[in-house]
Formats: structure tokens, sequence, C-alpha cells
């Protein structure tokens, strides 16, 4: 019941705009039902007039701050190098959506390394890391 619940208000809110950035490539939807506070984690990277843009968007039940670090990476021969990283942060928000950008050189393989932190109720927190490749 507690799912299908999720799952409807995740619609509402999808369906009357909620503040949710849209892109018109990759896009990850996360329902996360184990975690206690957050709802949902949109994680998404493409390519938008010569540059690589990549995002996070948080979805809560409440929320004290969201800390959302993004870490760009590139391919230079088999290991992954930091080409730049960048943590946005809102305090006492639902939602909260975090992007940055970087010059995009086709030829080359990039991924991003997300880290979402949510602090809630004087001291509890959650967090989630994900990698999305471009």
């Amino acid at each position: 019941m507690k799912k299908k619940l999720g799952v409807l208000l995740m619609t509402a809110l999808l369906c009357l705009g909620g503040g949710i950035q849209a892109f018109a490539a990759d896009k990850e939807y996360e329902i996360s039902p184990y975690y206690e506070n957050i709802n949902s984690i949109v994680y998404s990277i493409t390519e938008i007039d010569g540059e690589i843009v990549y995002a996070a968007t948080v979805n809560t039940l409440s929320a004290e701050r969201i800390t959302v670090y993004l870490e760009l990476q590139r391919l230079v021969g088999s290991s992954w190098r930091k080409l730049s990283s960048s943590t946005g942060n809102a305090y006492d928000k639902k939602v909260y959506s975090y992007e940055d950008s970087y010059e995009y050189d086709p030829s080359e393989s990039y991924r991003v390394y997300y880290k979402v932190t949510v602090y809630y109720d004087n001291g509890k927190s959650e967090s989630d890391t994900k990698y999305k490749y471009y």
C-alpha cells in the first residue's frame, strides 16, 4: 500500500512539474523504498550545445539540508581522471536540483560520480552514490 501511495505521489509531482528540470537525453529514475527520508533521486548526464551537462534532482519527505557533490571524470588510458567537481547545498527544501557543465569533446569518454546526502530530524542523514557514463 505504501509503495502504491509513493508511486501515486511521485506521478502527481512529476505531472505538476514539481521543480524538476527536464533534459532531452539519458535520465534514470530511482525510487528507493529502503530510505527513510529520500523519496527519489534522478541522475542525468547529457550533451547540450557543446557542453556535457550533469545533474542530480533529490526529492525528500523533509530536509534540513541537501548536499549534492558532482565530480566529472575523463577516461585517460585505462584510468579515470578528475576534470572538475562542485558541491551544491539547499536548506529547508523537499526538492532540490543541482547541475554543472563542462566543455565536451566527443572523442573522449566521461563519467560522473554523484554523492547525495540528505540531513534531517536533527542529526539523521541518508546518502547515495552513483556513477553514470557518457
